[in-house]
């Protein structure tokens, strides 16, 4: 009997073992954008905040 609860005990640690690092093999860090993707999108919002700026002042009535 004393063997058959080491067994088990033995089988659920390692059935631990396994699905926590499955859990953490499936999780891959998120890869930073370079500084010139991070320039290029700040770039464009800037552009369409201009433009935006630029409507309201020919047309102070226009709502986005």
């Amino acid at each position: 009997m004393r063997q058959a609860n080491a067994m088990y005990g033995w089988g659920v640690g390692h059935a631990g073992c396994v699905v926590l690092l499955a859990g953490c093999a499936g999780d891959r860090p998120k890869s930073q954008p370079s500084t010139e993707a991070i320039q290029q999108d700040s770039d464009r919002f800037f552009e369409k905040l201009r433009q935006e700026e630029q409507e309201r002042a020919i047309d102070p009535a226009h709502r986005p």
